[in-house]
């Protein structure tokens, strides 16, 4: 077993709380604070699935299976950091920013299309597609790349679109189509947006 503590806390979650694996900096162990156990699960067997198709992690923090915590059962991944190594910040932190135009020598426009490409390339389905479960991880004072760092799998009851990988890729597309209206939406004066969808 393994003794998370607050000292550890990376991010809280509606469902988990994030926590530096103590004995392994470069990892983290995410712990369940809800009832949402079913999708805990499936998010699990969905990266099983993952891992046997052997896809490339470099968009996706790679999962290294579970382990017993005093917090009850937590799940490991890579812990998705930047190159001074500091925990990388979410892409809804750059969207409200109060500053943008100090980011805007980031490329975000080409780390958006470069997840939305990974995403349909590997066919990986996230259940939800939003602002603080992506991670803006700079390699560089003005380059990065953008991670999905939550929300991965399907939940349908009969997933053929983890099956058929063009009924797959299908799905990535519209969730995708989505997410991009929903940011257009809500941060209608983003500099950053703008930028994307210029």
């Amino acid at each position: 077993m393994i003794e998370l503590t607050p000292s550890l806390l990376v991010a809280k979650g509606g469902h988990r709380h994030c926590y530096t694996h103590p004995d392994d900096p470069t990892k983290c162990v995410k712990v369940l604070i809800s009832d949402e156990i079913k999708e805990h699960l499936l998010e699990q067997k969905y990266y099983q699935c993952l891992i046997k198709r052997n896809i490339s992690w470099e968009m996706l923090p790679r999962y290294y299976g579970t382990v017993e915590t005093n917090l009850g059962e937590g799940a490991i991944f890579d812990l998705i950091c930047d190159f001074d190594g500091q925990v990388s910040k979410t892409f809804e932190y750059y969207l409200k920013a109060e500053d943008q135009a100090s980011f805007q020598s980031y490329s975000f426009a080409k780390a958006y299309y470069g997840l939305r490409d990974y995403l349909h390339q590997e066919v990986v389905i996230s259940r939800r597609i939003n602002s603080c479960n992506i991670v803006f991880q700079r390699a560089s004072e003005d380059e990065g790349i953008m991670v999905m760092i939550d929300n991965i799998g399907n939940t349908d009851f009969l997933p053929f679109s983890r099956w058929i990988k063009s009924l797959g890729r299908s799905k990535a597309q519209r969730r995708w189509g989505k997410f991009d209206e929903s940011l257009k939406r809500v941060y209608p004066d983003s500099l950053l947006i703008r930028s994307i969808f210029k």
